[in-house]
């Protein structure tokens, strides 16, 4: 019998709490809820992050990020475990421990239906035991602009606190976020 390294195992953890949205186009600040499964794999060489966001009013939807790793880089992103699929792609890179990352920041580009752009997204995560911090800067890139000048758009800005199984479970359930 030979003894796996803990740093090797896949590791499971629960995040929840409220998200601010800041419209840098109309000044208007809203707020919704996030729940977050965030899986680190260092077999597979992936995170998966399958958060389920509610704004109010509104079902809740489910917004999965599959990242690969090689070394301390994020090699691509998908919203598809399929990354050839994907809503959205990106790269990026992680600082601290391997496979207990405690930093990570990337960027991604975002169709804008129907064909009228992208959205770039630049994206910086804080994680602690405790918590899960995520600030997102959005910026649109107009297909009809030959310039490609980028527009900021919104702030998206998370705290997301540690919960266990079974807060994450009946959180979900309260929401009414999808199957998965």
């Amino acid at each position: 019998m030979f003894a796996v390294s803990p740093a090797l195992l896949t590791s499971l953890s629960f995040y929840g709490g409220d998200a601010r949205l800041t419209s840098l186009v109309s000044g208007e600040v809203s707020t919704e809820k996030v729940l977050m499964a965030r899986t680190v794999d260092p077999a597979a060489s992936r995170i998966v992050e399958i958060a389920c966001i509610k704004d109010s009013g509104k079902p809740a939807q489910l917004s999965p990020a599959y990242i690969s790793i090689s070394g301390n880089a994020v090699t691509a992103m998908s919203s598809s475990e399929n990354e050839f699929e994907s809503a959205f792609s990106g790269t990026g890179m992680l600082s601290g421990e391997p496979w207990k990352w405690n930093y990570l920041k990337f960027s991604m580009m975002f169709p804008v239906p129907p064909a009228h752009g992208y959205l770039r997204i630049e994206d910086a995560n804080f994680i602690t035991p405790a918590q899960f911090i995520a600030r997102k800067q959005l910026f649109f890139i107009s297909s009809y602009d030959s310039t490609r000048k980028e527009t900021p758009v919104q702030l998206w800005d998370a705290e997301l606190s540690s919960m266990s199984a079974e807060q994450y479970s009946a959180a979900y359930s309260d929401m009414g976020c999808p199957a998965r």
